[in-house]
């Protein structure tokens, strides 16, 4: 874990957030009750599982939060899964299987008085996903919108597709979006 000065000095940087954090830098957990997310639906709720259940054990997502002067920036949580891709996406992108192996973006907020964290926070997770893809051969990056604008967000700033579904046992929930982890 680096010292406080690193953590809350001058210079982004981004910190896996794990139980053992949570004891060794309690600088943390106080940026963290700090931190006022945008004010939309998706972040306040990524907010509240940050605070309620990142910690969870067993582990369903690993996070990693953004943190500068003294301040949590953002973060987001990354896990595995699939997507499944219609047969003209496969095609374009030369894949066999409708179900593909995923990199899942599971949570991401930044703070309100933080608009330059986004892109340094979608920068990150993506090229840890792309990381994580040598390491399990993921082919595309994921999330799971959390209601109609946010998708439409996605799909406009960062070139998001549908998926054929939804997120596996979530059949009322909107499709899940993809991009080509190759090119993200």
């Amino acid at each position: 874990m680096p010292r406080d000065d690193v953590l809350f000095g001058p210079k982004p940087v981004f910190v896996r957030w794990t139980r053992d954090a949570a004891r060794e830098a309690p600088g943390i957990l106080r940026a963290m009750e700090a931190f006022e997310p945008v004010d939309l639906p998706a972040a306040r709720a990524c907010a509240e599982w940050l605070r309620t259940r990142a910690l969870a054990e067993p582990a369903e997502s690993a996070t990693r939060l953004l943190l500068q002067h003294g301040a949590l920036l953002g973060f987001y949580a990354l896990a595995n899964g699939h997507a499944e891709l219609a047969r003209g996406d496969r095609k374009r992108l030369g894949l066999h299987f409708v179900t593909q192996p995923a990199v899942i973006l599971t949570q991401i907020a930044r703070a309100a008085a933080a608009p330059e964290a986004g892109g340094l926070l979608m920068l990150h997770a993506v090229g840890t996903a792309r990381r994580a893809a040598q390491l399990s051969a993921a082919t595309v990056f994921a999330l799971d919108p959390h209601d109609e604008a946010t998708a439409a967000m996605w799909r406009e700033k960062y070139g998001f597709r549908e998926s054929e579904r939804p997120a596996p046992g979530r059949p009322e929930a909107l499709k899940r979006l993809w991009v080509p982890l190759t090119t993200t």
